[in-house]
């Protein structure tokens, strides 16, 4: 991205914490010299949350009122994510910064109604933009809340580091990565396989990367004798994750509710059929049948069939491992390097 703007720009968001936002900020920092950016997270003492915030005020000030920062780029989840980045947006606006609000969290039309629509609406129609992560969620903000500022720009992911793996042999290697809850719908998964557990044994091993309810997750693995197949890694970041996706075969995400799941993105990057929900965005990168199966949430039955629909034919895991390569171009770091340069600008000269 051209440097000059980029000086101009005040990035501000949860880049130390663990998860898609994060994921996001560091691929913006690899897009963007130099990369300005104030930290808004810490999973630390109650305390120490509020001297970061504090510590957040003062750098948005200092970088706005002297530095002259032009842009304030915000990463907001829902809840205390976006009232603390409502009062840093409002801080910059003060010393003359222009706001861009970019909400990921896939619950925020459900937040918006217990927040009160209204009371969003007039936070977030102060911004310059507000960025949705698709068309899905413009239109679903724009029904709900009522802004007539929204923009999409779509999830990045990172050029592949790696090659890609050759075509699949023996055992089907399936991958989940994310949050150990129920909504991410990782206990569906294990459920699932324990059901049918003598076939699942024989065709697959499934690694578990994430943080969360580890206590219950190991506990139903030990209830149903899951341990010779199923292996937890924790949580996983970097090169690690980059070599577990591409080792893997099959990428699954059965969630409830999701924005626009950059582990999915990153899955397709090295060419992975997937299995998840068509839930937010989803559908919108998963096309049924196409690149993977989009199954209901809590569908135990539709995720065993579309399990077995992979492990039974290599020849349609590949040729959907192909499509996935195909459909996640637009969301490749250059693409979306772009489609940024563009909004920063038509905000500076506006």
């Amino acid at each position: 991205m051209n440097t000059k703007i980029c000086q101009k720009v005040l990035t501000v968001g949860p880049i130390d914490s663990k998860g898609g936002i994060s994921a996001v900020m560091h691929s913006y920092a690899r897009i963007m010299t130099p990369f300005d950016c104030v930290s808004t997270y810490t999973a630390a003492s109650k305390a120490k949350k509020w001297k970061l915030m504090i510590s957040a005020c003062l750098q948005v000030a200092f970088q706005c009122g002297i530095k002259r920062k032009k842009i304030v780029h915000l990463h907001s989840a829902a809840f205390n994510s976006f009232q603390r980045k409502k009062i840093l947006a409002a801080i910059a606006r003060f010393f003359g910064a222009k706001t861009i609000f970019h909400i990921h969290n896939g619950e925020f039309d459900l937040f918006a109604l217990k927040y009160g629509t209204e009371k969003c609406r007039r936070i977030l129609c102060k911004n310059a933009a507000v960025i949705a992560l698709s068309d899905f969620w413009k239109k679903k903000m724009e029904e709900v809340i009522g802004l007539d500022n929204i923009v999409v720009i779509n999830n990045i992911v990172n050029t592949p580091t790696y090659p890609l793996k050759s075509p699949h042999r023996g055992k089907i290697n399936i991958l989940f990565l994310g949050i150990i809850c129920h909504d991410k719908g990782i206990f569906d998964l294990v459920e699932t396989i324990a059901e049918k557990r003598d076939y699942y044994k024989n065709h697959i091993t499934l690694t578990i990367g994430g943080k969360g309810e580890i206590d219950k997750l190991n506990a139903l693995i030990r209830q149903h004798h899951l341990e010779d197949f199923i292996k937890f890694v924790g949580w996983v970041e970097g090169n690690e994750k980059e070599l577990l996706i591409r080792d893997s075969d099959i990428y699954v995400l059965p969630s409830y509710h999701e924005g626009m799941p950059v582990s999915i993105l990153e899955a397709m990057s090295y060419g992975k059929p997937i299995v998840a929900t068509h839930v937010g965005s989803i559908p919108e990168i998963v096309h049924d049948g196409e690149n993977g199966y989009l199954i209901t949430p809590g569908d135990r039955i539709g995720l065993d069939k579309a399990l077995h629909e992979l492990i039974n034919c290599p020849d349609k895991l590949n040729a959907m491992g192909n499509t996935s390569l195909k459909l996640v171009a637009p969301y490749l770091d250059k693409s979306i390097e772009k489609q940024l340069e563009t909004l920063y600008n038509k905000i500076l000269n506006t």
